[in-house]
């Protein structure tokens, strides 16, 4: 009887918990779809695209990686910097490098 008992109570908070769900994404859609016609929409002077080919997800101006794919949405640099020779410490002569 205990075993009948604890399946059903596992069926009820199954139940609960996938109408809890349902509830908030119908409440998430009718939200996003009152958001989107009052026409909040990323623009594309406010967007970066996915270089990707195979992706080419509209991302927000600040981001540096795609929202879909994970992809490096920041340029890499054209040029190659040039390393300066690390400065040894004079004061103690031994020749440790110094935090610049």
């Amino acid at each position: 009887m205990s075993v009948i008992f604890a399946f059903f109570c596992v069926i009820f908070v199954t139940m609960v918990l996938f109408g809890g769900w349902c509830i908030m994404t119908l409440f998430r859609l009718i939200g996003r779809a009152i958001a989107g016609s009052s026409g909040s929409r990323m623009t594309t002077n406010s967007a970066k695209c996915c270089g990707n080919t195979a992706c080419r997800t509209i991302n927000p101006i600040h981001a540096n990686f795609c929202r879909r794919c994970g992809s490096n949405l920041v340029n890499p640099q054209a040029h190659p910097v040039a390393m300066r020779a690390p400065r040894y410490d004079a004061a103690t002569g031994d020749g440790r490098r110094v935090a610049v």
